[in-house]
């Protein structure tokens, strides 16, 4: 039958996860599965012996941030089955829960059978058929199974391939429940990175440059409040928008965010629908800048303190360029140095203020400074084409062309009329 190998292991990991995680030492669980409906259905029940949950629970088990004390738990989110439910509506499926207070739970996932999807040519992905229309997985209250398992390698393919231009978005979250709930609901507008605290986020954001950072405040090794202020005091990252999330909703805590520079702050529970706007409004900033940093015009005084440390990002990469436009041998790797970035940061960094390569930028930079000798002084088109770090006077006139519309010679003709 069709199936998504990466939800169904979701789903079936978070519901025998609850399983052992509510029945006391001794207790016992079953996972199932079989074919009902004349074949049309495939069931998925997992049944245990455990603490059992009372009926006025039952109605509300599935929504979103609900737990058996109606909050936030300290050892849970109440995302984990809300995320399920999702994850199986997504395969146009349904589940449903029947359980005693003290004698245990059934969680039952129904899932349609369709033969509509190509055979998969992923190594590994192919496994082999049960003969028998059930089969039976029992387990102890401590993780042992008592049924022979597949290896993961067998069971699941390798996830989707999004495409490389959506943006970039970096969660750093300790939530494993809050991840997979994240995921799921931005994986098909953003590449998506994974930090499970800030210490490991900060590493992250230095090494990938990401377009969005969504992070938590309350977080173990590092809090997300001190990872914002290493974020914006970093040249490299100092553009990078941050979005806090946190379960404490008073203004004392916003405030305090805000003031050390995050883009925006959503409390938890988080309205989906606002989630996915703030991100986009924020992920669309950077495009207001590209006017103002991919222009060869002198950059305007801000007085906004961190477009101000963008400016001097700039201007400083600016300066460095202009001293070498001679230099045909200078090339990125003499920037980097003399900025002290890698590469990957300063390709990053500077891609996402003036949407051009830095490798762009300085060619204009060098066919701007050309034109400006032949407007203004009478060295020949040869000279001015080794002053600016040409070797081919060719390419020289070839790239000069395509910039401005007009050869260097018809820009001479215009500096003697």
């Amino acid at each position: 039958m069709d199936f998504d190998p990466e939800k169904l292991m979701h789903i079936t990991s978070n519901l025998v996860s609850n399983a052992l995680k509510y029945t006391p030492a001794g207790g016992r669980g079953e996972v199932t599965t079989s074919l009902t409906d004349d074949g049309n259905m495939y069931s998925i029940r997992i049944m245990d012996t455990g603490i059992g949950i009372e009926k006025e629970h039952l109605g509300h088990l599935f929504d979103r941030f609900y737990s058996l004390e109606h909050q936030l738990s300290p050892v849970g989110t109440g995302i984990g089955l809300a995320l399920t439910k999702e994850l199986v509506q997504v395969m146009h499926g349904t589940i449903s829960v029947e359980s005693i207070k003290g004698e245990g739970s059934v969680f039952t996932v129904l899932l349609p059978v369709t033969h509509d999807a190509p055979l998969s040519d992923t190594p590994g992905a192919e496994v082999q058929p049960s003969t028998p229309d059930d089969e039976k997985i029992s387990f102890s209250s401590s993780g042992e199974s008592c049924y022979p398992r597949h290896s993961d390698r067998e069971l699941f393919s390798a996830g989707s391939v999004f495409p490389s231009n959506l943006p970039l978005l970096l969660i750093v979250e300790d939530s494993t429940d809050v991840v997979l709930y994240l995921q799921a609901i931005l994986k098909y507008e953003y590449r998506i990175e994974v930090a499970a605290n800030g210490y490991i986020g900060i590493e992250k954001a230095m090494e990938i440059i990401p377009d969005i950072i969504l992070t938590d405040v309350m977080m173990p090794v590092m809090d997300g409040i001190e990872l914002l202020e290493k974020v914006k005091n970093d040249i490299c990252t100092s553009h990078v928008p941050v979005v806090l999330l946190t379960a404490k909703a008073d203004i004392e805590s916003r405030l305090a965010g805000l003031e050390r520079g995050a883009d925006a702050y959503l409390a938890k529970p988080v309205d989906e629908r606002e989630l996915h706007i703030q991100l986009k409004n924020l992920v669309d900033l950077p495009k207001r800048l590209h006017k103002r940093y991919a222009s060869l015009e002198i950059i305007p005084e801000a007085s906004d303190k961190y477009l101000k440390k963008e400016d001097e990002f700039m201007i400083r990469t600016r300066q460095v360029l202009e001293a070498n436009l001679i230099d045909d041998a200078y090339g990125i790797s003499h920037l980097c140095s003399e900025l002290s970035v890698s590469r990957a940061q300063l390709y990053r960094k500077f891609k996402s203020l003036s949407n051009k390569t830095v490798a762009d930028y300085f060619k204009s930079l060098r066919l701007y400074r050309a034109r400006e000798l032949l407007l203004t002084t009478d060295l020949n088109i040869t000279d001015v084409t080794y002053r600016i770090g040409f070797k081919n006077l060719s390419h020289f006139s070839r790239e000069f062309s395509r910039e401005f519309g007009k050869s260097p010679s018809e820009i001479r003709k215009c500096q003697e009329l």
